[in-house]
């Protein structure tokens, strides 16, 4: 075990997207960078389904790492991010990466 980041694209209901076909998250740090500070080189590309993504789609991540004591993995932090790229008033259907 040893940090990580793991995420999901996500509805507000808590489901995947309907017509979005990606995988869930999973990236880790590169080999070599200091432990207290992990550096993630990762990019993950979706592609947007033509008629786009719901408004309500965020990026839901939870990140990882090692307790110094116990040696276990554990939760260190959470985080969502709006997924949908406004121009105006409408909702972008580009190819999205995320960094």
């Amino acid at each position: 075990m040893f940090p990580q980041v793991k995420g999901k694209i996500l509805c507000s209901d808590w489901q995947k997207p309907v017509k979005l076909e990606s995988s869930d998250i999973e990236a880790f740090p590169e080999l070599g960078s200091p432990a207290r500070c992990p550096q993630f080189k990762f990019k993950y590309p979706v592609q947007v389904p033509s008629e786009g993504l719901p408004v309500d789609s965020v990026l839901i991540l939870r990140v990882y790492t090692l307790d110094v004591d116990t040696g276990q993995q554990v939760v260190i932090g959470n985080c969502a991010v709006w997924l949908c790229f406004l121009t105006g008033d409408q909702v972008t259907k580009d190819s999205l990466f995320l960094f």
